[in-house]
Parts: structure tokens; sequence; C-alpha cells
């Protein structure tokens, strides 16, 4: 059945930035399920790793954990140190 003209029932705004489809939540679930039930045994060859592959380990899921900073780049271009100097945050690159 074809759209029909200004029809109240269509979402013209589409799907909010951001939210997740039914597989892909069903999916994070799964896999919270099993890192859950296996937590023990996942821990205990997580200590049997040597230094060097707990710190590659580390290296690997922390940007999964913790957020990127932004950078920070600050505008001077105006003589009159009065004036009101603007900062523009970019994200990781320098404009």
């Amino acid at each position: 059945m074809p759209f029909t003209k200004n029809d109240k029932n269509i979402n013209y705004e589409g799907r909010p930035k951001g939210a997740l489809n039914k597989n892909t939540i069903t999916f994070r679930e799964k896999v919270e399920k099993l890192n859950n039930e296996n937590l023990d045994a996942l821990l205990l060859q997580i200590s049997n790793l040597s230094l060097k592959e707990r710190l590659q380990l580390n290296r690997d899921l922390l940007p999964f954990l913790i957020p990127k900073y932004a950078t920070i780049v600050k505008d001077e271009t105006t003589a009159n140190t009065n004036a009101i100097k603007t900062i523009y945050i970019a994200d990781g690159a320098t404009n």
C-alpha cells in the first residue's frame, strides 16, 4: 500500500538520533547476559595474562568505557585583549 500525501500516520521526523533498533537492543542484552554468566571464567583468564597482555587488553577496552575527549581550539584573532575570545570545540581535529 503506497503512502498517500499528507497522511497523518507517517513519521516525517524518522527515528530519533541515537535510538537503537530492536535487533541491536536484543544483541546487546544477549552479549551482556553472556558476559555476566561467564564473569568468573573471564576474570580467571585475565588474571592468567602477562602484564603486557593485560595492558594491551586495557588499552583495547578503554575506548568503550570512557568517552573520547574533544580537542579545544582557542581563537585569538582579535587584537583587543578585553574582547571576548571564542573557544571552539572540535572532535579530534583542529580547524
